[in-house]
């Protein structure tokens, strides 16, 4: 008889079967079961290691930012203070980083060039064109609209956060003379008071131009507003 090939009873072999089924499906029971228990503690757990693996890294995260933070603020007031350093003395080519205004527009030598000229002209009259009448005497220049539009926030700022501000007198050479002599916008109108053409600007105070015939002197500030000076402009 060979044992690869037996013959067995049918029944008994069932009812083997029946009792091994029983036993699997025991075990797969427990098995499924704990696979729950199992899924729920994985769970769970994913959930902590994950949130902790988080917060640690937001911690790294935000001590990191702490320090940038920390470093853009030192750089930025040590930077503010070289810019207003500039600003202190009137150092309008910076090197500026974050100083965005731009630089009052001026046209100081168009009135030196033709203040030059009167005084050095040998005759006790001139004559004007429409032009130069328009330019010399009603202060109408070609540039006259830019140059207000371009500072009256400059103008506005000035009078809203100084005590007094420079007058202009000219020499008599324009104060005084033929065409100029009831001019009061080249006398010491709020315009050349307040602008910054001969004040605080790009000439200053200096004998380069105070030998063309214009003073400044500090007087107490009336109560005023930039729109005064640029409407008399």
């Amino acid at each position: 008889m060979s044992l690869h090939q037996v013959k067995v009873s049918t029944k008994e072999v069932l009812g083997i079967v029946k009792e091994n089924k029983q036993k699997h499906d025991a075990i797969l029971k427990d098995a499924i079961e704990g696979y729950w228990f199992e899924a729920e503690k994985s769970l769970k757990r994913t959930e902590k290691e994950q949130i902790s693996a988080w917060e640690k890294a937001h911690k790294e995260q935000l001590k990191r930012m702490r320090k940038q933070l920390r470093d853009n603020k030192k750089n930025l007031r040590e930077q503010i203070k070289k810019e207003l350093g500039f600003v202190e003395k009137r150092k309008k080519d910076g090197p500026w980083q974050y100083m965005r205004n731009t630089y009052p527009e001026t046209h100081a030598d168009d009135y030196i060039g033709t203040i030059r000229r009167l005084e050095l002209c040998v005759e006790t009259e001139v004559e004007l064109d429409t032009q130069e009448f328009d330019r010399y005497v009603r202060n109408k220049w070609e540039w006259r609209d830019s140059f207000i539009c371009s500072n009256s926030g400059y103008v506005t700022s000035y009078y809203s956060n100084t005590t007094s501000y420079p007058t202009i007198a000219l020499s008599s050479s324009w104060a005084s003379g033929s065409c100029l002599s009831n001019s009061s916008n080249y006398a010491s109108s709020a315009s050349w008071a307040c602008n910054s053409l001969f004040g605080t600007g790009s000439i200053g105070v200096g004998a380069s131009y105070v030998g063309y015939g214009i003073a400044i002197a500090e007087t107490p500030k009336p109560k005023a507003t930039g729109n005064d000076a640029l409407d008399n402009f």
